[in-house]
């Protein structure tokens, strides 16, 4: 399984990485949006975990942006927000899930298969 972490802090990068190899994902990463978005043009991802404060797109932005590019593929890719944030309605209807940091594996384990 195939995943995309989209932050432009690489201390978060390298957190969510380790923890996504823990759950079994190969992953790949974008330090903002507009790489996130153009790395899902160039391969297929499973989930794309993203963090809602980035340099050029927000999160949400970049999340229906994404979304959008991998709309006539035949699996839909999952996104997960993954902020220290507060989510807004907005940010509900951009991500599939919403992972609030500090986290835990367990909690991103659990939002993950959730979305199975």
């Amino acid at each position: 399984m195939r995943a995309l972490i989209v932050d432009d802090d690489a201390l978060n990068r390298d957190i969510l990485r380790r923890f996504l190899g823990r759950l079994g994902y190969d992953s790949e990463e974008a330090a903002s949006g507009l790489e996130g978005l153009a790395a899902c043009r160039n391969a297929r991802y499973d989930v794309a975990l993203i963090d809602l404060v980035l340099p050029d797109l927000d999160g949400a932005d970049a999340a229906t942006a994404i979304r959008e590019a991998c709309a006539a593929r035949d699996t839909p890719i999952r996104l997960i927000a993954v902020t220290g944030a507060r989510s807004d309605e907005r940010v509900r209807r951009a991500f599939d899930a919403v992972v609030e940091k500090p986290y835990t594996l367990d909690e991103l384990s659990a939002a993950i298969s959730a979305l199975s």
